[in-house]
């Protein structure tokens, strides 16, 4: 299963939540205080916004994948963008393996498999992604 990821900067969490809602017709499946994501399954869609980013908007585009060879693919297929990987990290609130690419326009993109929840937002030690994105 591939699921598209899209992570959102946004200034006002509680506005973006009731668009959002409105919008999916559901509630968000995590909410913090600078964060929330809805897991949609109509469309396939990992959405986050967060308060986190260097201005509002679409912060990096992403795809989740249910397994490691999936994630190897990725890196694989698309080695000449390949930015790096990222072993099991903590970001948005979640452990996963992570591969970030660049697309020829400079977006980034997450490639990820979810390992489980994390109580915090991310390791900064670890800096999970490129630092002009909001996991860092």
């Amino acid at each position: 299963m591939k699921k598209l990821h899209i992570h959102m900067f946004t200034e006002d969490l509680n506005k973006s939540r009731e668009f959002y809602s409105t919008l999916f017709d559901e509630t968000p499946t995590v909410v913090k205080d600078d964060y929330m994501k809805w897991e949609l399954t109509e469309p396939a869609l990992n959405f986050a916004v967060s308060m986190r980013g260097n201005a509002p908007g679409v912060d990096h585009l992403g795809i989740q994948v249910s397994d490691d060879t999936q994630l190897s693919t990725f890196s694989d297929n698309l080695s000449e963008y390949h930015s790096h990987s990222q072993p099991e990290t903590t970001c948005c609130y979640a452990k996963s393996n992570k591969a970030w690419l660049v697309d020829p326009q400079g977006v980034n993109w997450e490639i990820f498999r979810a390992l489980g929840s994390a109580e915090q937002f991310s390791d900064a030690s670890q800096c999970c992604a490129p630092q002009q994105s909001a996991c860092c």
